[in-house]
């Protein structure tokens, strides 16, 4: 587990790095455009826009996500998708308008945590590249999900935590404490690349210390369908994170049900 000093650092860093890698443009006196260094489905920098609506504000990315998606092959049409999508808006409080542009409304006493909730949604959402029909049986989150039902592994879907930040980090599953293992967040990871593993650290640093119980944070990530890089993993254990390869979901299975 790294220090508390390393804690600070890493968050101080990262901090420093989003305000380095991103822009803001104002369209006019009421839009500004904003684009963060959270690469999209087609590896494009992610790019949202607040309106300034008199009182309130309004948080979208006036259709990006979805036409993206669209030109990768994925239609957020049939009967699965389209309830893992809701489920997905559902989390973070977005949603779609007839445009197909996702939107968040916000007044400026919550206008920052609804937009690091905005770009969760987005983050994920962006993920479903992976239902394109090559792989359309191959939900990872879902087999995660049926790989804990069958195996009667107690669990809560969708935990959140409100971190030391004030920003809330939203973990797939939650597994109860037992006397051996403390309370223990699950995060499903279909492609493990540099920017999640900061995401992930980000979220895991934030929360550490913010609910009573100890808490340890199991990273799952697709191996089948990426190739995986090595100092990714690594760079998750620095921080106490453990992880599992889906090929190991033996191992994984005997570690989750080792009271």
């Amino acid at each position: 587990m790294a220090d508390l000093d390393t804690i600070t650092g890493f968050l101080d860093g990262y901090l420093a790095f989003l305000k380095e890698k991103s822009s803001e443009v104002r369209i006019n006196e009421n839009v500004s455009k904003i684009s963060l260094p959270f690469l999209d489905a087609l590896d494009d920098c992610t790019e949202i826009y607040i309106i300034n609506d008199n009182d309130k504000y309004i948080i979208t990315d006036d259709g990006e996500t979805l036409t993206n998606l669209k030109f990768n092959g994925v239609e957020i049409s049939s009967p699965s998708r389209q309830k893992i999508f809701e489920r997905i808006l559902s989390n973070y409080g977005v949603k779609v308008n007839d445009n197909n542009s996702l939107y968040i409304e916000a007044i400026i006493d919550n206008l920052y945590l609804k937009k690091h909730m905005f770009l969760q949604c987005v983050a994920k959402i962006n993920d479903m590249y992976v239902l394109s029909r090559n792989n359309v049986q191959n939900i990872f989150l879902e087999d995660v999900k049926n790989f804990l039902e069958k195996n009667k592994i107690l669990n809560v879907p969708d935990y959140k935590i409100i971190g030391k930040s004030g920003l809330t980090s939203n973990y797939d599953f939650v597994i109860p404490k037992t006397d051996k293992k403390p309370m223990t967040l699950l995060r499903v990871v279909n492609k493990i690349d540099r920017d999640k593993v900061k995401s992930i650290v980000f979220d895991w640093t934030d929360s550490i210390g913010v609910v009573q119980d100890d808490l340890q944070l199991l990273v799952i990530y697709n191996d089948t369908e990426n190739q995986i890089r090595e100092e990714n993993v690594n760079a998750l254990k620095t921080y106490g994170v453990k992880s599992f390869a889906w090929t190991q979901n033996q191992q994984l299975k005997e570690y989750l049900m080792a009271s």
